[in-house]
């Protein structure tokens, strides 16, 4: 067979090569990943979550390199973990775009297989804890240290988003950001 006919053999396949850890590397990316794409297409079609009290949410922080996040207790409040260390209610606009660190475009909200995650439970540890003051430090106590907790009734030792995503997806397979607002 020539080299022509060889190069354009139907019974020639591509021999695709993945990393050993890309699956883990692909769930990842679906546990933390919030497209712009889907959330102009989930307003335009107003397929947003509404939240509900004890919904847990996020914000992009610095143009989407990093993650805000607290959960949503109701009347159109967030209980989060300031950047001072205090935890306080704060209204959703507030949540988005306190700072210019914050972009003030998108209310995320975490959803299991297309459903959202709430419970009043999460709710009820979320209202507890405003007005406490455990400090803040950029790893060791942070807005997702402080999520957990309220997601899942126990610590956890995390610092990062893809952490807590993990931990969400541990509880609540499937696990997926989408746009959110208030019914």
């Amino acid at each position: 067979m020539s080299l022509f006919k060889t190069l354009i053999s139907p019974t020639i396949t591509p021999t695709v090569v993945r990393r050993p850890d890309q699956e883990k590397i692909d769930a990842e990316r679906r546990r933390t990943e919030r497209s712009a794409i889907n959330t102009i297409l989930e307003e335009v079609f107003d397929s947003q979550c509404i939240l509900l009290p004890g919904s847990i949410v996020a914000c992009d922080l610095g143009l989407g390199l990093l993650d805000h996040t607290g959960i949503y207790i109701g009347q159109n409040q967030i209980v989060e973990r300031n950047g001072d260390g205090n935890i306080r209610k704060v209204s959703i606009t507030t949540f988005i775009n306190a700072s210019t660190l914050r972009t003030g475009v998108t209310l995320y909200a975490a959803c299991a297989n297309g459903r959202l995650i709430a419970s009043p439970e999460i709710a009820k540890r979320a209202r507890e804890v405003v007005g406490t003051d455990a400090g803040y430090h950029l790893i060791d106590n942070n807005c997702h240290k402080l999520t957990a907790y309220l997601a899942t009734g126990r610590r956890h030792d995390i610092t990062t988003f893809s952490k807590l995503a993990s931990i969400l997806d541990t509880h609540h397979p499937g696990l997926e950001w989408k746009s959110a607002k208030v019914g």
